[in-house]
């Protein structure tokens, strides 16, 4: 097993690095490796929308509870017609009182806190977010650097878990986003980087509508053989870019190809 760095940093210093992560792989992956358009890519300024915001909130409030989540949010807790003169006075306040902390809406406070509070009746969902959350782990695979950043990893117990916020939670949705937005891809990194047993990773599907399921997944075999496959494959491509200053081409998806799509 390689030997793996822990850090205590920010998200911001994490993702400041040129060190491949697993958000790096799946953006090669969906490129069919072309690794000049991923450093395109890299050069636009990511600007989160709402529904990253939400689901960060969400990850603080689960994994580092209540005190951390005060600190960086505010939530409208009441409702109040925002054309009326009090209305417009209640906004002000709650603006004075967040101050440089991100201001919630009422209706996305409603999906926080029910998410939350079923979060917090799912013992299974619950033990699975037990253990140190919110490290940097930098180290080589196959010859590359690398880097990942579990949401929580349990060394006593070998598990590695990761939130998701979701618009359903229902199997057969859970399923095509494990294949379709390459989750598959990161959980089998993140175990191999930091040598847990795939079988032992498990995501947390928390759904942003009523009535807020909670959904602990692991990994079926073909899932971790396919993610596997998959971050091999961009792998090598960026170890071939960053070792030997050398674009390799894309691939294309058939029968050969050492990545798979389908």
């Amino acid at each position: 097993m390689n030997l793996v760095t822990t850090k205590q940093e920010t998200n911001e210093v994490y993702h400041s690095s040129d060190i491949i992560s697993a958000s790096g792989l799946k953006t090669i992956y969906e490129h069919k490796g072309d690794i000049n358009q991923y450093l395109e890519l890299k050069k636009i300024p990511y600007e989160p929308n709402i529904n990253f915001i939400i689901g960060t909130a969400i990850h603080t409030l689960c994994l580092e509870g209540r005190s951390e989540f005060d600190k960086n949010y505010l939530s409208i807790t009441e409702k109040f017609d925002g054309r009326t003169k009090e209305g417009r006075t209640t906004m002000a306040n709650y603006k004075e009182m967040a101050k440089k902390r991100h201001l919630f809406n009422y209706a996305e406070h409603e999906i926080i806190e029910n998410i939350y509070s079923n979060f917090r009746a799912n013992k299974q969902a619950v033990d699975y977010c037990t253990g140190t959350v919110e490290l940097s782990h930098y180290s080589k695979l196959n010859g590359v650097d690398v880097k990942v950043r579990p949401d929580c990893k349990n060394e006593k117990k070998k598990f590695i878990s990761d939130i998701k916020t979701c618009a359903s939670a229902k199997d057969d949705d859970i399923k095509k986003d494990i294949k379709w937005l390459n989750y598959d891809l990161q959980a089998v990194f993140y175990c191999d980087v930091l040598g847990y047993p795939p079988e032992n990773f498990r995501f947390i599907f928390m759904q942003k509508k009523p009535p807020y399921f909670i959904e602990v997944v692991g990994l079926s075999e073909q899932s971790i053989e396919s993610g596997r496959d998959k971050y091999l494959a961009c792998l090598n491509q960026w170890g071939v870019y960053k070792n030997n200053k050398k674009v390799l081409p894309s691939w294309n998806y058939d029968e050969d190809s050492k990545c798979k799509r389908f």
